[in-house]
């Protein structure tokens, strides 16, 4: 069936392994980690151009695979690593560990024009999460974040 509906016999087995095996609706890997498990194994099918994009959006989710994208001859840039371990931090409510990413990530971006406005957005994102846990205080901090910046 796969070969009628032209899919490439390199990426066959990876289809394969995305087809639900008990019948039920909805894809075997149900979480972040076990999809990024199955795109490392099936990296030669996908190439790194391929791959690449794919893992960078599941790693915020899975974060403990950064050493095996790593070990794969992947490596990340600064930006993307602490892009993906600031948003993981995020997605588990740990907001204090995931400022020190955020900060990184927003002075490495304001050092070219066309990232001065994520930088921003970035920084106003903060003062925004700083606001919420405290509404009448002011952002003590934002000083030092825009002198890194």
């Amino acid at each position: 069936m796969l070969e009628l509906k032209g899919c490439p016999p390199a990426q066959r087995p990876l289809v394969l392994e995305l087809l639900p095996r008990d019948g039920s609706a909805g894809a075997a890997p149900g979480q972040p980690l076990e999809l990024l498990d199955l795109l490392l194994r099936h990296r030669r099918a996908l190439g790194d151009d391929g791959l690449r994009p794919l893992a960078l959006r599941l790693l915020p989710h899975a974060p403990q695979r950064l050493d095996a994208f790593r070990a794969l001859s992947m490596s990340l840039s600064a930006i993307e690593q602490d892009q993906a371990l600031a948003l993981a931090a995020e997605l588990k409510q740990r907001h204090a560990e995931a400022e020190p990413h955020w900060l990184r990530l927003a002075a490495a971006l304001g050092r070219t024009p066309a990232g001065q406005r994520s930088a921003a957005l970035i920084l106003r994102r903060l003062a925004d999460e700083h606001m919420h846990h405290a509404p009448t205080a002011r952002c003590a901090r934002m000083p030092d974040w825009l002198a890194g910046a």
